[in-house]
């Protein structure tokens, strides 16, 4: 249920084909009619739906799934948006909620707080400017003005229609903070520009954000990876995602989901603010605008693997504070899932389908309480 760069991936899951403890191979909706391997565009299907059951859950192992692609649309122009303090940021979620109901924004923006902003960019700076990743984070951090810095693109079929949202985006958000355009695409011809005029350092930072930026039309990357790799190796390797292991870095996030609105947003921030003085980690924050309505908060925490145990016990504290204030996260870490275990119908249900389908328990035993 990972939100991407357009929204949640479940929105765009038509069907799945799961493989379930006892052998039996289950296809969702109209899947199990389709024998000459035509896909059917709706996924529903005649009865239940019953691919929902699988996702985050441990009922079964998915095999394959009939996913939507999303049209890639011809202008790109990437956003950072920049807000001076809390209350700036919280001012301006009213204002996206109505943009994302108009459909002027289309994508899904990542707005991190000063942590955040050094977690991200870091390692991928230091990999490509060939400095040490501190000196450069602090020319980066000069040029980004406020403590809240946020990215997201504008896509549009023409160039009047993305005129036209980025004239609204800064219309609506510009009371807030700052907002800046950059067009996805354009970063290896700056960036020689920059170094014709010797700010090698600058043109790093282009080509550093570019893969980030490309996220947004479909284009992978592996950068992401630095954040829990030991900057050494990530600096050095072509294939960072076999040497995630190798790290001494550990990392635990939780994602409360809020009503996109200016107070809850703030009441969020407060109580973060608050909990922060009693934590032994700094908390690196997201703020999501999923889509309409919908505010995704990923909260998480760094710290060197020796001191795991600290760190779990850090975590599962701050999930009981969520929940006690009615923060409810849709993902955690694996020892804290426990604390959302309410003794509920809906906790039931899912304990009495864990055992029709794996009553032997095969499949990751105790994930979800179940």
């Amino acid at each position: 249920r990972g939100v991407s760069y357009k929204g949640q991936r479940v929105d765009r899951v038509v069907s799945l084909e799961v493989l379930l403890p006892d052998g039996r191979l289950l296809q969702t909706g109209h899947e199990r009619f389709h024998k000459d391997g035509v896909k059917s565009p709706y996924g529903s299907g005649l009865g239940p739906d019953l691919k929902h059951l699988f996702f985050q859950s441990n009922f079964g192992v998915v095999k394959s799934m009939v996913y939507q692609l999303c049209r890639r649309k011809a202008y790109h122009y990437g956003l950072v948006l920049s807000f001076s303090d809390d209350n700036s940021l919280c001012r301006a979620m009213d204002e996206f909620n109505d943009l994302l109901h108009l459909g002027v924004i289309d994508s899904v923006f990542h707005i991190g707080n000063s942590a955040r902003l050094r977690e991200v960019l870091a390692p991928s700076v230091s990999k490509r400017a060939e400095q040490d990743h501190l000196v450069d984070l602090k020319k980066v951090e000069s040029l980004i003005k406020g403590s809240w810095v946020g990215s997201g693109s504008v896509t549009g079929d023409t160039f009047a229609e993305v005129r036209y949202k980025v004239k609204a985006i800064k219309k609506r958000l510009g009371r807030y903070g700052q907002v800046r355009i950059a067009r996805v695409g354009w970063e290896g011809w700056a960036a020689r520009w920059l170094n014709v005029f010797g700010l090698r350092w600058l043109s790093g930072l282009l080509l550093a954000t570019k893969s980030l930026k490309q996220l947004y039309i479909g284009v992978p990357t592996n950068d992401t990876l630095g954040i829990v790799m030991d900057y050494p190796i990530f600096r050095k390797t072509k294939t960072p995602a076999i040497h995630v292991d190798e790290s001494h870095r550990g990392f635990q996030y939780c994602l409360p989901i809020l009503s996109m609105t200016s107070s809850e947003c703030r009441r969020l921030l407060n109580f973060l603010n608050q909990v922060q003085q009693d934590q032994d980690f700094p908390l690196a924050v997201t703020l999501n605008p999923v889509r309409e309505n919908i505010l995704e908060a990923v909260i998480s925490i760094q710290y060197d693997k020796s001191q795991s145990e600290q760190a779990f016990r850090s975590m599962r504290k701050l999930n009981l504070e969520l929940l006690n204030r009615e923060f409810v996260v849709y993902r955690c870490d694996i020892k804290s899932m426990d604390v959302y275990n309410d003794g509920s119908v809906h906790s039931s249900i899912c304990r009495s389908l864990k055992k029709q389908l794996d009553p032997r328990g095969v499949i990751a035993p105790g994930r979800y309480v179940l």
